[in-house]
């Protein structure tokens, strides 16, 4: 570890160098030969701001044509105004464990798995959002097959 650094990619307060005020004038006062705070707290933080730039990730357009992206739209529309909820991605409460709205998902990361995570999932704000999901999987597989 680098000398002053805190372990999570911090330098500890004292290394963080403070732009003063102390040349500093007004904007309405005329002056332009002093330092204004403003581009020294950008001399100070431009390190932290000039990365190398982060490739984008490929990505396919899932519908080949617009006529297929309409009906994508229009088949979870409807799916949601009847309030479908397809059987076969754990939304229905016979596919629950005892019936219940799961309250947590335990998530599995890490080497070999090691590490835990637990989520809490308070049904009155994911259980909307799954149903949501759900049906758009449900017609995103509809129009998979469809095309084939």
């Amino acid at each position: 570890m680098e000398p002053g650094a805190t372990g999570a990619g911090q330098l500890d307060n004292k290394d963080i160098p403070i732009p003063s005020a102390e040349n500093y004038e007004d904007e309405d006062s005329g002056s332009e030969d002093g330092d204004d705070l403003g581009q020294q707290l950008e001399d100070v933080q431009a390190e932290n701001f000039h990365h190398e730039p982060v490739p984008v990730p490929k990505h396919a357009n899932l519908f080949p044509e617009d006529e297929t992206m309409q009906l994508f739209h229009d088949t979870l529309s409807a799916a949601e105004e009847i309030g479908l909820i397809p059987p076969g991605y754990g939304l229905l409460p016979d596919e629950w464990e005892d019936g219940i709205y799961p309250s947590y998902e335990i998530f599995k990361s890490g080497r070999r798995s090691g590490k835990v995570l637990c989520v809490p999932l308070p049904d009155s704000i994911w259980q909307l959002h799954a149903e949501m999901w759900g049906r758009a999987l449900a017609a995103l597989n509809e129009l998979s097959y469809m095309n084939k």
